[in-house]
C-alpha cells in the first residue's frame, strides 16, 4: 500500500506528500533536464507543470495557531461523536466504525480518557510541526523581502 498523497498530476509528473514523512512535499518528473551531485540537484520544471503545480498548497497549517483550549475542545468533541458513532453501530458494523479515527485516537471501543490522551498527543505534535514549518515560511519570506530591498 502506497503511503503517497496526490497532491497533482500529469502523464510525465506527481506532486506529492508522504503520509509518514513529514519533510515537505515531493515532486516526482520522467523526461526532464537535471543536474545533480552529492549535495545539491537543479531540475528544470517545464511551464506546463510549473502552473499545475503551483496551484496547490502543499502545507496544511490550520493547527499551527490553536492554543492548548482550542485543541482539547476539538478533541473532547471529536471523541465523544465517535463514542456516540461507535454505540449506535449496528453489530456488523462496529468494526468499520471503529477504525475511523483510530490512527489519532485508537480504537472507538478504548475509554474516553485513553482516546482522549491519544488525541491530545497527536494533535500537539502536528501543532508544533506546522509552527515549525510556518516559522521557517515567514523567515524565508522574510530574508526574500530583504534581498529585494538590497
Amino acid at each position: 500500500m502506497s503511503t503517497k498523497s496526490t497532491l497533482a498530476s500529469g502523464p510525465n509528473f506527481q506532486l506529492y506528500t508522504d503520509l509518514f514523512d513529514h519533510a515537505g512535499v515531493y515532486l516526482e518528473m520522467a523526461g526532464v533536464k537535471f543536474e545533480s551531485s552529492n549535495d545539491w540537484v537543479k531540475v528544470a520544471i517545464p511551464f506546463p507543470i510549473w502552473e499545475v503545480v503551483r496551484q496547490y498548497a502543499a502545507v496544511d497549517l490550520s493547527m499551527a495557531d490553536k492554543t492548548d483550549k482550542e485543541i482539547w475542545q476539538m478533541v473532547e468533541s471529536e471523541v465523544d461523536h465517535r463514542i456516540k458513532r461507535y454505540a449506535q453501530a449496528k453489530e456488523h458494523e462496529k468494526s468499520l466504525v471503529s477504525m475511523a479515527g483510530s490512527l489519532v485516537y485508537g480504537a472507538a471501543d478504548t475509554s474516553r480518557e485513553e482516546q482522549i490522551v491519544n488525541g491530545l498527543d497527536y494533535y500537539t505534535e502536528l501543532r508544533e510541526r506546522q509552527s515549525k514549518i510556518k516559522l521557517g515560511i515567514l523567515e524565508l519570506q522574510r530574508l526574500q523581502r530583504q534581498s529585494e530591498g538590497s
